[in-house]
């Protein structure tokens, strides 16, 4: 079930992302599911945005994303600062993952980094905040319901 609805987010992704290239690559050999995703400027190719993403094993309600990174804005393709860059993309990964069936949609985060400030004003569940005792890092875990509802089209992510 987990690859039916690998295949949907997908689907979905591909469908909301038009104004921009979603360029998706099997991450792991040995899992069907998991996928690499990279959102990039039809102007010239750069990365807007990537993700890594996968249903949760036991449980295909659940979309798991993590790795999400905000492109480079160092030659200023981008009027968007990298936390609205972040925020867009979870907002089209969110909307795709509903329109694919997933019921909620599952990401952890690095205290300190871009994503953490934004993490903190949606509305989401945030979890639990831990150590991860390799890295000494402090990660928190959010939980994002979806809904299934028709979208016409995903972020703008403006260009200059």
């Amino acid at each position: 079930m987990g690859i039916y609805h690998a295949v949907g987010f997908t689907e979905q992704i591909h469908r909301l992302s038009k104004k921009h290239y979603c360029k998706d690559e099997q991450w792991n050999k040995e899992d069907l599911s998991e996928r690499e995703y990279k959102l990039e400027s039809r102007k010239d190719g750069s990365i807007i945005a990537s993700f890594r993403a996968r249903a949760l094993p036991g449980c295909c309600g659940v979309l798991v994303v993590y790795y999400l990174r905000p492109g480079v804005t160092k030659r200023g393709l981008f009027h968007q600062s990298a936390e609205s860059i972040f925020k867009e993309t979870l907002e089209l990964i969110i909307q795709a993952a509903g329109k694919a069936k997933f019921g909620a949609v599952f990401l952890t985060q690095t205290l300190n980094s871009t994503g953490a400030k934004v993490l903190g004003e949606m509305l989401g569940c945030h979890i639990e905040t831990f150590t991860n005792w390799k890295t000494k890092n402090k990660v928190s875990t959010y939980l994002f319901p979806t809904t299934h509802k028709a979208i016409k089209e995903g972020p703008t992510f403006e260009e200059e």
